[in-house]
């Protein structure tokens, strides 16, 4: 298991990803305003995922020790993948 700093890097890594790929789909999308309401909708899911995903590993509770913290970290990064394929998804159907 990585270290909770490598966590945090990876958290804001996948976030910053996910946001300028929205930025591109504004550059691109411009003119039409359905399409920039949805990308809205995936930068604000985003950021709170993001947000909570960190409040949480900032606080993973007291009675947490080696293997129930290991557990805990694995769960969110579980999260955070899912929650970064989701995002690529949405922003991938708005292509088609």
């Amino acid at each position: 298991m990585a270290s909770r700093k490598d966590l945090k890097k990876d958290i804001n890594f996948l976030t910053e990803e996910i946001l300028e790929t929205c930025l591109l789909h504004y550059h691109f999308k411009k003119g039409d305003a359905a399409h920039v309401e949805k990308i809205d909708q995936i930068i604000d899911e985003t950021i709170i995922l993001r947000n909570q995903l960190m409040h949480e590993l900032n606080n993973p509770g007291k009675d947490m020790n080696g293997n129930s913290l290991r557990a805990f970290y694995k769960e969110l990064l579980a999260r955070m993948m899912e929650g970064a394929n989701t995002a690529f998804e949405k922003l991938g159907r708005l292509d088609a």
